[in-house]
């Protein structure tokens, strides 16, 4: 009797194993193919100084573009946001990453065709600060939210990163944070 109820045991225990393990994959795969970034979707930032004498705000251009062969539905919201990084004193690495509203219903005047050789572009303000090392690590991400499945279109949603971009700032310590 008690070989039979561990039998029993086991098997509905590797039933709920291959079931998590299912929902893992699907979750994985669904999520994987919503961050895959079209062939040739680039960001490229470009800070107005790349050196700072004291605290504050720097304008950063940017500029999304299609370099690949085939036009890309994106949405436009939310866009571009920013983050940076910086080394500390101790080797640690610390950094302040970019933040997105929350989604929204969208119209179809969100959504646009990249057709290859198009960008769209634009500016935003980045406050910067001192930091142990004396500079800090700029980065871009650009956040395409929806498919605009509604409008019958099949935008790219995903989110595509641009190199980062070495910027002087005034050498202060940190380690009190």
């Amino acid at each position: 009797m008690s070989i039979m109820l561990f039998r029993q045991r086991e098997r509905a225990f590797t039933r709920c194993l291959l079931a998590v393990l299912l929902i893992v994959s699907v979750h994985a795969a669904v999520h994987a193919a919503d961050d895959d970034v079209p062939a040739g979707l680039t960001l490229t930032i470009k800070p107005e100084k790349l050196e700072l004498k004291e605290d504050g705000p720097i304008v950063v251009s940017w500029e999304l573009e299609n370099r690949g062969s085939s036009p890309v539905y994106i949405c436009q919201w939310p866009g571009v946001a920013f983050g940076f990084g910086w080394d500390m004193g101790d080797g640690k690495t610390k950094g302040v990453e970019p933040g997105y509203p929350d989604s929204k219903a969208l119209e179809r005047k969100y959504f646009i065709e990249l057709k290859p050789g198009e960008a769209v572009f634009g500016w935003s303000t980045v406050t910067l600060f001192g930091t142990d090392a004396g500079e800090v690590w700029l980065k871009g991400e650009y956040r395409s939210d929806q498919t605009g499945a509604e409008y019958g279109l099949k935008a790219w949603r995903g989110r595509v990163y641009s190199e980062g971009v070495r910027v002087k700032v005034p050498k202060v310590s940190t380690e009190h944070e």
